[in-house]
């Protein structure tokens, strides 16, 4: 559970007049379910992503995980992907697993289970990004989200760039990661 309490996050460097950026929002996500915050403006959501992913603090108001702590417990999921391009599919995915202290060959062993129940194939798990279809790209970048261990996913507008089919298939994918899995 995700609870938002009264957030607000005011303007920096402008003067005392100037409208929030967000002002007392109140929301309850519940784990299982897939939820979905409209904004106002392209401002405004990205104002609420830094605060929800701990990037920025709010002015007034709290987010509490429902452990109480947020550190760690946010994922973020991109329309664009964000996939390193310079880097294969099984590393894209083995990398955040790297960072926290998982050994190479255990965080690579794990990328691939999360890439194989992502339906990306093995001989797939060496191409790189720009080699890879859109939809490939959004279920490794999926899978990369799996790959942090983080229990909230905060997935900004993540088929825009799919076509209507591989936009299915995405939402199918996130729904069965809410509903079946409690993210």
């Amino acid at each position: 559970m995700l609870t938002i309490k009264n957030l607000t996050l005011a303007h920096k460097n402008t003067s005392s007049n100037s409208p929030n950026l967000l002002t007392r929002l109140n929301a309850n996500l519940q784990a299982g379910k897939i939820s979905a915050l409209v904004a106002a403006d392209d401002a405004e959501r990205a104002a609420l992503l830094s605060i929800l992913s701990g990037f920025a603090q709010p002015t007034e108001g709290s987010v509490i995980a429902g452990d109480g702590t947020m550190a760690g417990r946010v994922a973020l999921l991109f329309s664009g992907f964000n996939l390193f391009s310079k880097l294969t599919a099984l590393e894209n995915v083995s990398f955040p697993m790297e960072q926290s202290g998982i050994a190479k060959a255990d965080a690579r062993r794990k990328a691939s289970e999360l890439l194989e129940s992502m339906g990306i194939e093995s001989h797939i798990h060496s191409s790189r990004p720009r080699r890879l279809t859109q939809d490939h790209q959004s279920r490794i970048a999926i899978a990369r989200v799996l790959a942090t261990g983080s229990r909230i996913i905060l997935a900004n507008d993540p088929t825009a760039l799919l076509d209507e089919e591989d936009e299915r298939v995405t939402i199918s994918i996130l729904r069965h990661l809410a509903h079946s899995q409690g993210y």
